[in-house]
């Protein structure tokens, strides 16, 4: 556009000088990034990115074989809460150091669900699909194998089954498809919404 090419000319960064018209090209670059950044959670996970894939692929399940595209989930449930279905983009983790715990919440049209997490708990669960590592077999997909390597790589000498080590823990915000821990022990992990709901109870409805 004459927008874009009028940046280009002036040397400023479109994004940055944000000109009065640009509305439609700045809309366009966020779509972009949005796009870009949840192929790179798909590629660090070991998944096809959305971009390539095909519409008759067969994209990983949700960990139960039950042929769950894990990347289609948009709720879950939970036993503790009743009827109540969550919308899974609206997960939310926080961290309390001082208590070595995690908070999840999960939101619905009916209202909200908080579960206070332990860092074992979460620690040990798939970042991809939430199902705990420990089950996972040799016959398990190549992204569960990847994953494994990638959660206790940098936790050399220490065991999933202890807490010392994990805290304190730094929680980030990845875009809307997960949160990145930045474990004590130096590992830093992102999980999806779907492992962390998980780790608070949360299945497939």
């Amino acid at each position: 556009s004459t927008t874009v090419n009028d940046s280009n000319d002036s040397g400023a960064p479109l994004c940055v000088d944000r000109p009065d018209g640009a509305e439609e090209e700045l809309e366009t670059f966020a779509k972009l990034a949005d796009a870009i950044s949840a192929d790179l959670l798909l590629l660090q996970h070991g998944g096809a990115p959305s971009s390539v894939r095909g519409f008759g692929g067969s994209d990983d399940d949700d960990g139960n074989g039950n042929g769950e595209n894990i990347n289609n989930v948009l709720s879950v449930v939970v036993d503790e809460a009743g009827e109540s279905v969550f919308d899974l983009p609206f997960t939310r983790l926080s961290v309390d150091n001082g208590n070595e715990n995690f908070t999840v919440r999960l939101f619905s049209n009916e209202g909200g669900y908080q579960k206070v997490v332990s860092g074992r708990e979460l620690r040990c669960r798939d970042p991809r699909s939430g199902e705990i590592e420990e089950i996972a077999t040799s016959g398990e997909d190549n992204f569960r194998s990847s994953s494994m390597v990638q959660h206790h790589a940098a936790s050399n000498g220490s065991t999933s089954s202890d807490q010392d080590g994990l805290f304190p823990a730094k929680v980030t915000k990845k875009g809307n498809y997960g949160y990145e821990v930045e474990w004590a022990d130096g590992a830093t992990i992102i999980y999806s919404l779907l492992a962390i709901a998980k780790a608070a109870g949360g299945k497939l409805p």
